[in-house]
């Protein structure tokens, strides 16, 4: 959990880690997308923002996905949150046959306060 900026909620960060590299970049930038509903009701993959960029070693492919979060609660239940100006900021670091994920959610003011110090994170991966 990262505190908010101002008065907004906290933002999570979550880290994981799929051998066989958990489906693809594409696969789960497009899962991640799928969280996320616009206003208007465009289309949210049309506002993604994405970047691959070497850090260090890796391969490291970047997501900035902003909009409404209507991620389900839990994965299966059908139930979903609605967080209107939330930023998913995410980044997938290839090892080898592995997929490192992390993925920076909460308030739009939140991710981006903390964008920098979750890219200087990254920046520190090492084998």
């Amino acid at each position: 959990s990262l505190p908010g900026a101002t008065d907004d909620a906290a933002a999570s960060l979550v880290v994981f880690k799929f051998g066989g590299g958990g489906g693809g970049v594409d696969a789960n930038v497009d899962r991640w997308i799928a969280q996320f509903v616009q206003p208007d009701g465009g289309d949210t993959k049309a506002v993604t923002t994405r970047a691959t960029r070497t850090v260090g070693d890796f391969e490291v492919h970047f997501a900035d996905i902003p909009g409404t979060y209507v991620a389900e609660t839990t994965p299966g239940s059908g139930q979903r949150v609605n967080h209107p100006g939330w930023r998913l900021y995410g980044a997938i670091l290839i090892d080898g046959d592995d997929g490192w994920f992390f993925k920076l959610t909460g308030p739009d003011a939140t991710v981006q306060r903390w964008r920098e110090a979750f890219e200087a994170y990254l920046a520190s991966a090492t084998r």
